[in-house]
């Protein structure tokens, strides 16, 4: 074997090496980013040992306090025909706050504790379910 033939064959070997490693990398980058870590309900232990525990504790309480409120389930159909959802908590106000949640995550989980502040405030609020989260 002469020596180009040497060369060809490592570079083709670290080439095969790149392109998985590649490949491994998008994978797990693709895991972490699309997920479907949205079950909450076993969320509160995570942080039990945590910095952040008692301020997870007011959101858990305040997802608990938002979904025993009574509310109106309220849905429109997308222009591709699925179903999008929303909870609908009707205090009388004339003004009413649209709130939507973060990517993977609950209209609850995210709103929940600031319901009573914005129904204080005179609001009636909208809490929308996004594609693919809750009851969309």
């Amino acid at each position: 074997m002469d020596t180009i033939q040497i060369i060809a064959i490592v570079a083709a070997a670290v080439a095969v090496i790149v392109i998985l490693l590649f490949i491994a990398i998008a994978y797990a980058v693709f895991k972490v980013a699309f997920r479907a870590d949205t079950d909450f309900s076993n969320s509160a232990g995570r942080y039990e040992n945590s910095k952040k525990k008692p301020y997870m504790e007011r959101v858990f309480a305040g997802m608990e306090h938002a979904n025993e409120m009574d509310c109106k389930r309220v849905s429109i159909k997308s222009h591709d025909g699925l179903t999008l959802s929303a909870r609908y908590y009707d205090r009388g106000g004339q003004d009413i706050a649209l709130l939507f949640h973060g990517y993977r995550s609950k209209a609850e989980y995210d709103f929940g504790c600031m319901l009573d502040t914005l129904f204080d405030m005179g609001y009636s609020v909208l809490l929308v379910d996004q594609r693919a989260h809750g009851m969309s």
